[in-house]
């Protein structure tokens, strides 16, 4: 709803909150002195984009932290701003850390979107989701993630290497540099 807070102060109450709304939960992890995390609140959270696709489709908490204090115990964070997408039941499913446009912070949200559903077998809708990513935010941070992610969705549905082969090579030529393209790379030979 527009005017509300958007970020929920606990997470016992996103948790059940996400259970009730059939929704994934948005954790954020911020320190007032990071000056990442202030440049996000002005560009990424005060972005009407962004702030609308979170209220459609998460529930969010955001924790202030200053070293250690304030931290969940179930969540072990390494820097600031870190955001962690889990489901009503603490399954972590998608995490990054740094500062993030609106687009690539979208694109991220849709990416983990994506990754539950593939997580929870949802082959189909992962694979449609991840054409959305793909798609929409082709220079997005989270589309090397995404095209890997939619060749296993495609192996899955035909049972052939070919479609990790297909997601190596457009990885390569894309994203030579990036992580998923390493993690196909033993594909290129099958």
């Amino acid at each position: 709803m527009q005017g509300e807070p958007l970020w929920e102060k606990r997470l016992e109450t996103a948790v059940r909150e996400a259970e009730a709304a059939q929704k994934p939960i948005l954790l954020s992890f911020i320190d007032p002195r990071c000056p990442v995390c202030r440049q996000m609140e002005v560009d990424t959270f005060a972005d009407e984009r962004t702030v609308d696709f979170l209220r459609n489709n998460f529930i969010t908490v955001q924790w202030t932290i200053t070293g250690e204090a304030g931290l969940p115990a179930e969540f072990i964070v390494s820097g600031t701003p870190s955001f962690i997408v889990i489901d009503s039941s603490k399954e972590a499913y998608c995490c990054a850390r740094g500062y993030l446009s609106p687009e690539d912070f979208i694109s991220f949200l849709i990416l983990a979107i994506a990754k539950m559903h593939f997580a929870l077998g949802n082959i189909n809708s992962a694979s449609i989701i991840l054409e959305r990513v793909i798609a929409d935010c082709p220079e997005g941070v989270s589309i090397p993630e995404a095209i890997y992610y939619r060749g296993l969705c495609k192996y899955m549905h035909t049972k052939s290497v070919d479609a990790m082969k297909e997601a190596y090579s457009l990885l390569l030529s894309r994203f030579p540099a990036s992580r998923w393209t390493q993690r196909a790379s033993a594909y290129k030979t099958l």
